[in-house]
């Protein structure tokens, strides 16, 4: 893994309750991703969390 930006999914501040994010496996040019592992992260009330994700193909 390298660390870099794939695709911003979501940026902007959201009303609470339950948000469903459905990732289609393309990056920003609209190009799919190669299987593997990426990590993602949430900021939720300033505090981050980032998960491991497997892409399969």
């Amino acid at each position: 893994m390298n660390g870099k930006t794939v695709r911003t999914l979501q940026n902007s501040k959201l009303n609470k309750g339950r948000l469903t994010v459905v990732r289609d496996g393309k990056n920003e040019q609209g190009n799919l991703l190669k299987h593997g592992y990426y990590l993602y992260s949430l900021q939720i009330n300033g505090e981050k969390y980032t998960k491991k994700v497997l892409l399969k193909p």
